[in-house]
C-alpha cells in the first residue's frame, strides 16, 4: 500500500514542477510624481504589471495636487491670479455642492449651473451657513459673493475649500451668490480626448505654466469657442518654439511630434472687442445750399404765346432795375431834391 501511495505521489510531481509559477505582488507607497501615468488613487503601484486597473476618467488627483493661491478681491479690482494651471476631471455636468459643516459634511445643496459666467444663488436655506463648498466637474474658475446679485467682494477658486475660515474667514457663513467661468482649454494625456483631463486657467492675454505635477503629458487638446485660438509652447514662460491651435486637436503628433506629451506653457491672446451692431456714423459736415436754377419757361409765362422771363440776381448785387416784359430795362427817376431852396422854385 505505501509504495502505491509513494508511486502516485512521484507520477504527480512532474506536472506540478512543470506549471509555471506565479510570483507574489508586492506593493509599495509611492511618490505621483515618480509615475504619473499609472498611478491609482491610494497611491500604490505594482513592481510587475504597469497596465491601468481602472479607465483612466475615474482618476482623482491628489489633494496637493489641487491645492491653488485665492486671495480675496474687490469686484473693481483688476484681477491678480497666480498663472497655474488647475487639474480638473470629467465626468458629469458642472455643480457646486454647499455644505453647512467643514469636510463638506452636515446638510448640503447642490447646484447645477449650464451658463458661463451668469450669477446663480446659494440655496436660502444655506445662505448663512456655507462653512464648506465642493466644485464638481467645474472647468473653469468660480466666484463666491457676499451679496445676491454677483456685485460686492468676492474670492475666486478653481478647487474645493473643506473649511472656508481657514482660507476666507470673512466669507465663512456669508456666502450668498457664485458665477463660474468655464470651459477652458483642456488637455488630455492621450490622443483622441481620452484619459485624464484637465482644464489650464488661461487669464487671455497672459502666459500660463502647466502643472509642474502634470508637465508634458499632453497628447490632445480641446480650445473653447470663448478662447478663439491658443499658443502651446515647448518651453516654460511662453518662450522658444510654439503650435498655434484655432481648434480641437485630436493628436497632437500627427500635427508636430515634437509637441506631444511636451506641451510647457499656454498662451491665449484676449479676444477683439466686437464691433457694434449698428456702426456709429460720423456726423456730416454742412453742405452750402446749392443756388435755385432757373424756373421752366412754361411754368413763368403770363400768358399763352407770351415769352416774359425772370432773371435771377442774388439779392446783395440787385440793382433798383426791373425787367419790363419785352426784355427793355427800365431805369427808375432819381427824384433829386436840391439842398437849399430858391426864391420861385418849385418841388415836382
Amino acid at each position: 500500500m505505501f509504495a502505491y501511495v509513494l508511486l502516485c505521489t512521484l507520477s504527480v510531481l512532474p506536472a506540478v514542477i512543470s506549471s509555471p509559477q506565479q510570483a507574489p505582488r508586492s506593493w509599495q507607497l509611492v511618490n505621483p510624481d515618480e509615475d504619473r501615468i499609472y498611478e491609482s488613487s491610494t497611491g500604490l503601484r505594482s513592481q510587475r504589471q504597469r497596465l491601468p486597473a481602472a479607465p483612466m476618467s475615474t482618476y482623482t488627483p491628489p489633494d496637493l495636487l489641487n491645492s491653488t493661491v485665492s486671495t480675496v478681491k474687490n469686484v473693481s479690482e483688476k484681477l491678480r491670479r497666480p498663472p497655474i494651471g488647475v487639474i480638473k476631471r470629467v465626468l458629469h455636468p458642472p455643480a457646486i455642492v454647499f455644505c453647512q459643516n467643514s469636510q463638506f459634511k452636515g446638510g448640503c445643496a447642490q447646484v447645477t449651473f449650464s451658463e458661463s459666467s451668469r450669477c446663480y444663488p446659494v440655496p436660502q436655506e444655506l445662505r448663512y451657513t456655507v462653512s464648506s463648498i465642493q466644485l464638481l466637474n467645474v472647468l473653469g474658475v468660480c466666484r463666491f459673493y457676499r451679496d445676491i446679485s454677483c456685485e460686492t467682494d468676492w474670492f475666486q477658486t478653481g478647487e474645493s475649500i473643506n473649511a472656508i475660515w481657514n482660507h476666507h474667514h470673512e466669507f465663512h457663513n456669508n456666502i450668498h451668490s457664485f458665477s463660474c467661468k468655464h470651459p477652458l482649454p483642456l488637455l488630455y494625456r492621450h490622443p483622441k480626448f481620452v484619459g485624464y483631463a484637465y482644464a489650464v486657467d488661461v487669464p487671455m492675454g497672459k502666459c500660463v505654466e502647466v502643472p509642474p505635477n502634470f508637465d508634458n503629458v499632453g497628447s490632445s487638446i480641446r480650445i473653447p469657442g470663448e478662447a478663439g485660438w491658443c499658443r502651446l509652447y515647448l518651453s516654460h514662460g511662453c518662450r522658444g518654439e510654439f503650435l498655434d491651435a484655432f481648434e480641437d486637436i485630436s493628436d497632437l503628433s500627427s500635427v508636430d511630434a515634437r509637441f506631444n506629451d511636451a506641451v510647457s506653457s499656454i498662451f491665449c491672446p484676449a479676444p477683439e472687442p466686437e464691433p457694434p451692431a449698428y456702426p456709429v456714423q460720423a456726423p456730416e459736415p454742412p453742405v452750402a445750399e446749392p443756388e435755385p436754377t432757373p424756373e421752366p419757361e412754361s411754368r413763368l409765362s403770363s400768358s399763352p404765346g407770351s415769352s416774359s422771363r425772370r432773371s435771377y440776381c442774388r439779392r446783395a448785387f440787385c440793382e433798383s432795375d426791373v425787367m419790363a416784359p419785352n426784355h427793355q430795362t427800365l431805369s427808375r427817376v432819381s427824384h433829386i431834391r436840391p439842398l437849399v431852396r430858391l426864391p420861385g422854385m418849385r418841388f415836382i
